[in-house]
């Protein structure tokens, strides 16, 4: 089992690519001619602003899943999390602190929210 900690730098490009995945049989993608469905472990995605870029945490458990990840031409790989500590890759973590927005927010006068620095985390 190896968790990873993905990047999609193009959404529409990827979702093609997994839309052709589902409709040759891949078993870790389907599509009903309307949802298109990621039928592997993750971590919430975290979305850019604009929703054309990504970041998440993908729990790969078996071989198959390893292979099916690494032919993806669409997802880079950005680093992994090892004993609850992200590691990222050479320019990984500038990647992931563009897309995953940690600035705090403020809720009400007495109340303020600071995204933790891994996604999927609860505060």
């Amino acid at each position: 089992m190896i968790d990873i900690i993905t990047h999609i730098p193009d959404l529409d490009l990827f979702r093609t690519e997994c839309q052709a995945l589902a409709e040759s049989g891949n078993k870790f993608f389907s599509y009903d001619g309307e949802t298109l469905t990621y039928n592997i472990s993750q971590i919430p995605v975290v979305y850019n602003s604009d929703y054309t870029q990504s970041v998440c945490l993908v729990r790969l458990v078996t071989e198959d899943e390893q292979e099916t990840f690494d032919a993806l031409t669409t997802v880079e790989r950005i680093g992994v999390c090892e004993n609850k500590a992200y590691i990222f890759d050479d320019d990984g973590e500038a990647i992931y602190n563009s897309i995953y927005d940690q600035t705090t927010v403020i809720i009400d006068e007495d109340t303020t929210y600071t995204p933790p620095p891994m996604i999927g985390v609860f505060a």
